[in-house]
Parts: C-alpha cells; structure tokens; sequence
C-alpha cells in the first residue's frame, strides 16, 4: 500500500509535468520520486524532496526551469485540495465522533486552521497575478525579481488544464487512501490496538471496543476511501 502511494504521487507529478509542457516520461519521473522520497526522509521536512526533483527535471530540461519548479508547486496544490476534500468528507461522515469529545475538536480545530492559512496564503499568491498589484508590488520593492512574480503563472497553467488538475486531485485521493491502508496495515502488524468499528455505532461504544488504552493516547484515523465503501472508521490506540 505504501508503494502503491508513491506510485500515485509519482504519476500524479508526471500527469502535471505534461501539463505544463514538460515530456518528462513516466519511468523518469517515478524515478526522480523515489530519489525526491529519499531526500525528504532524510532531511527535516519535504522540501529536500521537493528540491532535489526540480533540479533534476532542470537537468533534464534546462530550457523548463521556469516550468520544472511550477510543476511541483502545482503538484502540492493537487494534494492540498485532496487534503481539504477528504478532511471535509470525514468530517460529514464522522462529525460526532470528532466533534463530542474535546480532543476531537482541538485535532479538528488545528486542522481546520492550518489548511485556512495554507489557502489563505494561495489566495494571496494569485493576486500577485493582477497586473494592477504586479506594478504596484514593482514600484514598491524594486529589488524584487520579475521572475518570482512569474511564479504565479502557475495559476495560468493550472486553468489551461483543468482536466490534468482534475486527474491530479484524484490521484491525490487515491494516494491518500493508499497511505492510511499503509497506516492501518502497519498498526495491525504492530498491535497497537487497531480495531475496526462501523460508522453507526455511536462514538462511546465505539471506543469502549477498544483495549484498555488511555483515551489521551487513542488516535483517530479516518480517511481511506476504501474503508469508508465498507461503511468503517479506523480506530488505533497506541499505548
């Protein structure tokens, strides 16, 4: 299941590259993935990853630089709507069991405001696309550099290819799927008290099917489509 998650988010990528004109082939691009997953494992954050993929589409490209940066940017994008899609499918799903209890809404709530700045901040980004606030963002910093205010072409190309954007997302959520299957497979090989309850039964009893684990350390998981199909929420308690 994790394979098959780095699988989505490496063709996810190549869907966008050829969306902004960049005929990186398939096998190239699930390799400079894997090399990208490399870094970012080792390194604080993804932006190891995220570098390391866009240097070498330059190598590879060095007419597409412009591009080569774009295309990951957008391929985050397609994530972050994915992101903000299953969390509001979960929670119209499973509001009670999110929403009762105080944990819940402090996860909730965290959630909630870091995906509203991260589409705050992209609103923010697009503006920088009207010419009127392009001209007054160059007469007020000069020092500024013409091609960091390209970098919101993105949201040209993006609209050029609504259909790329559209496979992008669903991409996202497949491999969003994938990686909490991964999740739960491996906190059921671990025995950390994973346990599958169906979603109409009411949050209380739900967690007293539970092992004795602290409430504080019960987490949540819920997210994967293909568990959703069959009507169940993932419960993991990690002791």
């Amino acid at each position: 299941a994790a394979a098959a998650s780095e699988l989505l988010c490496a063709t996810r990528w190549w869907v966008v590259l050829r969306a902004f004109g960049t005929p990186l082939k398939w096998r190239e691009a699930v390799a400079f993935s894997a090399i990208g997953l490399f870094y970012s494992l080792g390194l604080p954050g993804s932006a190891g990853g995220d570098a390391m993929r866009t240097l070498y589409v330059i190598e590879r490209f060095p007419e597409k630089k412009l591009a080569a940066a774009l295309s990951v940017l957008a391929d985050r994008l397609c994530g972050l709507a994915a992101l903000i899609l299953m969390l509001g499918w979960t929670l119209a799903e499973n509001h009670g069991l999110f929403l009762e209890e105080r944990l819940g809404r402090g996860i909730v709530l965290a959630a909630v405001c870091m995906l509203s700045g991260a589409v705050l901040l992209m609103g923010l980004w697009w503006t920088t696309t009207i010419p009127a606030i392009q001209s007054r963002i160059e007469a007020r910093v000069k020092k500024i550099s013409r091609q960091l205010l390209q970098t919101g072409d993105i949201f040209h190309c993006m609209i050029k290819s609504p259909r790329a954007m559209l496979a992008g997302v669903g991409l996202s959520g497949l491999s969003l799927a994938a990686h909490f299957l991964a999740y739960a497979c491996s906190a059921q090989a671990f025995g950390s008290g994973q346990e599958f309850a169906p979603l109409d039964i009411p949050d209380r009893q739900a967690i007293q099917r539970l092992p004795d684990v602290p409430h504080h350390q019960i987490i949540l998981a819920v997210g994967d489509p293909q568990i959703f199909v069959a009507g169940l929420h993932v419960a993991a308690g990690i002791g």
